[in-house]
């Protein structure tokens, strides 16, 4: 079983304790730091195979500069520039409801805008359409995510950051994505057992002031 499989699983057992919440939900990014940067500036080097190709036309276009990878090196994890600060890693896209119980991950390299992610999000965690409404920052506010919500039926808003994930102790994508799934399930057992009390207690109703 996949690690989706799994946090749906968690998820799924969570709800047949009527803990988690169907209407709303939160989506924020978050970066984890990949350790493996690169020390120097990126080296390239001129790749051709002219003298193998017959077509001098096709052998104009056979010649292309890469990047030389470093040894020890993260080649999936990316540079990102926030507030004028440089970061080297991953982006953890995390969608949680109101209880703050985690419903949908995804992992990209770091330089991945956090709106690209939102509608993935909102299928994994099979947000359905009436929901109240879906809450997060400026950088999803775009006409195609407004219309994307708006034709599912789904109410805008906005909100804060929820957690970040700080330095990945892996090399990858898929083991960073993996990190974060797991993360994700230690989260939600954690918070379980308060939430699960709360629901059990009965409110008390607040008492009006008399002064």
């Amino acid at each position: 079983m996949g690690g989706d499989g799994l946090l749906e699983q968690i998820n799924h057992q969570i709800q047949r304790l009527n803990v988690t919440v169907a209407n709303g939900c939160h989506v924020d990014a978050s970066i984890t730091h990949s350790p493996r940067k690169p020390k120097t500036r990126a080296a390239y080097e001129v790749v051709s195979d002219r003298e193998e190709r017959d077509d001098e036309t096709d052998a104009q276009t056979s010649m292309r500069v890469i990047a030389v990878t470093q040894p020890g090196v993260d080649i999936e994890a990316r540079w990102v520039s926030i507030r004028g600060q440089s970061f080297f890693g991953y982006k953890q896209h995390t969608l949680v409801d109101h209880n703050g119980l985690v419903m949908a991950v995804e992992t990209t390299a770091a330089n991945c805008h956090d709106s690209k992610l939102l509608l993935t999000l909102l299928d994994k965690a099979e947000i359905v359409p009436g929901t109240r409404g879906v809450h997060a920052n400026k950088a999803y506010c775009s006409q195609k995510h407004r219309e994307a919500l708006k034709s599912r039926g789904i109410k805008n808003g906005s909100q804060a950051r929820w957690f970040g994930s700080k330095i990945l102790r892996y090399c990858g994508r898929a083991k960073a994505y993996a990190w974060h799934i797991l993360q994700a399930m230690a989260y939600n057992l954690k918070r379980l057992p308060r939430l699960y009390v709360e629901r059990l207690l009965p409110r008390q109703p607040q008492a009006s002031c008399v002064f």
